[in-house]
């Protein structure tokens, strides 16, 4: 086979670049093809690859051809500011935006966000760490036909267990109970407990049965799992440790038998902060919708629609580093679903590569690591020079790209217009709308007063020592108070002194210690006041046999010896009074 010749190469690199996509260029091509090339096209041919040779050691990435058509603007080419422009389909396979802090990934994702919230008849801009998504509701607003919901974590109305629509009982028993065992971060042990008590609950409440009106909730598992003796005791501690800090933190959130149905929620358009709750709150939040989303869209059985619903979600790296999460799961199951998904986060060195390989839009930004750009690199095919021209130009605002549709499948630059922050003062901060507050939930009420057993002895011990200070106010001295033994002349004539009360220094400095810091456990004192546990304890007996303090004994959370503690009496609280002001 005889080697191609330099003119020949010189075509493949014209037509493979788009270099002859005009008028002119489609002539010479055509005259390449038939052998009638002659001096002009020669010519014409080498000036235009020697200009794009010239062209790519400046700067080595080459604008896109063919990306000008289209309701979706993507972006501006860098040099020429022209629109990139393509199908708003294209935005239904997942994308995911990477970039450091400043880098513009938020204003990016708000540049797209205003266009697709247009276009899509729902909207769910999930903001987990900033509160930047909401300036976008004025640009929702469409009358009382499309009303924006700006929510926080507490106004949400949701219930896990709750089967979506289109899905199995049985499939959710299964599903659900994977869900969850992410989110508690439960051990392999006790995912079959979970798993049989999440089955258990469901043919409790006849769901398998097809009655599904009567849905157990998250605080009807904790319940279940608590009292469920056959199973591992270990694995339920770990469950119950796990669950309570989020049924306490959620109880105004979970407490619903039915809350809002997913397909509803479909419909509306919906910016959510979840920068106020803890990260086990927002991976919960999160994996609900997500989950419940993605498996009534996959059990329709729809394929290669067009996107009716924009997902974002903002800085969620603990869900995109899992290789156990709910986007990892589903990430190559919903692309056609009609779901546009668009995810960002701040590194890619520790995004799940299931994840990356799923997803066919990616975007860099600016990256503070070259470890990130050799991932993200390697994603999209880069070569070294292209990897250091980012590392050394790329500037905040200004993004690599590459589509996974269309012809044009080289990365390329382009810049996005800058967003309006939007005046804080003159919108509300949150808000929700008429449509999503008139969606039906039924309210558990044995649910919203929740509080496990542990967090009532809490309280139960706090309000024991409350009384005993108002015990101790009362306290009766059979002794002679050792203050009322000094002669009332001494007490007038001059400032008391310790050994006017019959206190050595030591003891005093104890007494002292004591009426700052009450109910203080008796090993807090020896390192608040310098000196040995054996001296401290031959100080509390004395004080104790003096009736200046009184000791309780009080059961702290868990095994082992009770706390002793240490307060005032009546008596001691008139002495520490007395001498304070000659001691300062």
């Amino acid at each position: 086979m005889s080697e191609i010749s330099q003119q020949n190469q010189k075509l493949l690199v014209a037509q493979e670049n788009g270099l002859l996509n005009d008028e002119v260029g489609r002539a010479v091509e055509t005259c390449f093809r038939y052998g009638c090339a002659g001096a002009f096209e020669n010519e014409y041919l080498d000036k235009i690859t020697s200009s794009h040779a010239i062209s790519m050691a400046r700067c080595p990435f080459a604008n896109p051809k063919g990306l000008n058509q289209g309701d979706f603007t993507l972006g501006y080419t860098l040099d020429t500011k022209e629109e990139i422009r393509i199908p708003h389909q294209w935005m239904g396979s997942p994308s995911l935006i990477v970039g450091s802090t400043g880098s513009g990934k938020t204003n990016t994702a708000k540049y797209w966000s205003e266009q697709l919230g247009k276009i899509c008849e729902g909207t769910l801009l999930i903001d987990c760490v900033k509160s930047e998504m909401g300036s976008l509701a004025p640009s929702f607003e469409n009358g009382k036909e499309s009303q924006v919901s700006v929510l926080d974590t507490q106004q949400l109305k949701l219930n896990p267990l709750m089967i979506p629509d289109h899905v199995s009982p049985h499939a959710y028993a299964g599903n659900v109970a994977d869900s969850l065992v992410r989110v508690l971060e439960a051990p392999p042990v006790a995912r079959k407990v979970i798993r049989q008590s999440i089955h258990g609950l469901f043919d409790r409440h006849n769901l398998f049965s097809g009655k599904i009106s009567n849905y157990p909730t998250l605080f009807d598992l904790r319940h279940f799992i608590q009292n469920a003796k056959q199973f591992n005791s270990q694995s339920r501690d770990a469950l119950l440790t796990a669950l309570d800090p989020i049924l306490i933190s959620l109880r105004g959130v979970l407490s619903y038998q039915q809350g809002w149905n997913i397909q509803s929620l479909a419909k509306q358009k919906i910016i959510l902060g979840l920068n106020s709750c803890s990260q086990a709150d927002k991976n919960l939040i999160i994996e609900t919708f997500l989950f419940s989303l993605f498996s009534s869209r996959i059990a329709q059985q729809v394929s290669n629609v067009d996107p009716n619903i924009l997902v974002y979600l903002d800085e969620s790296s603990s869900l995109l580093e899992s290789d156990d999460s709910a986007i990892s799961n589903w990430i190559g199951l919903i692309r056609g679903v009609g779901i546009a998904l668009i995810l960002s986060n701040q590194s890619a060195v520790s995004i799940s590569q299931k994840i990356l390989s799923n997803i066919p839009n990616l975007f860099i930004g600016q990256c503070s690591s070259f470890a990130d750009l050799n991932v993200m690199g390697s994603a999209v095919g880069l070569d070294a020079q292209q990897k250091r021209y980012l590392a050394n130009h790329l500037q905040p605002g200004c993004f690599l790209g590459r589509l996974g549709r269309g012809k044009w499948r080289k990365p390329f630059l382009f810049t996005t217009t800058l967003m309006d922050s939007g005046n804080s003062s003159n919108q509300p901060r949150f808000q929700i709308s008429d449509q999503l507050a008139d969606l039906p939930v039924i309210v558990s009420e044995k649910d919203q007063s929740f509080q496990p057993e542990w967090a009532k002895q809490v309280i139960s011990e706090q309000e024991s020592s409350l009384l005993l200070l108002e015990e101790v106010k009362k306290y009766p001295s059979n002794e002679q108070d050792p203050i009322q033994g000094i002669p009332e002349e001494i007490v007038d004539s001059r400032p008391l002194d310790v050994f006017d009360c019959g206190l050595e220094p030591d003891e005093f400095r104890l007494l002292s210690a004591v009426a700052e810091n009450p109910f203080k456990p008796v090993s807090f004192f020896p390192s608040e006041l310098c000196m040995s546990k054996s001296r401290l304890i031959k100080l509390r007996k004395s004080l104790l046999n003096k009736q200046l303090i009184i000791q309780q004994e009080m059961q702290t959370l868990g095994r082992g010896r009770p706390s002793r503690l240490l307060v005032l009496t009546e008596s001691g609280q008139v002495i520490v009074n007395k001498l304070s002001p000659a001691e300062q």
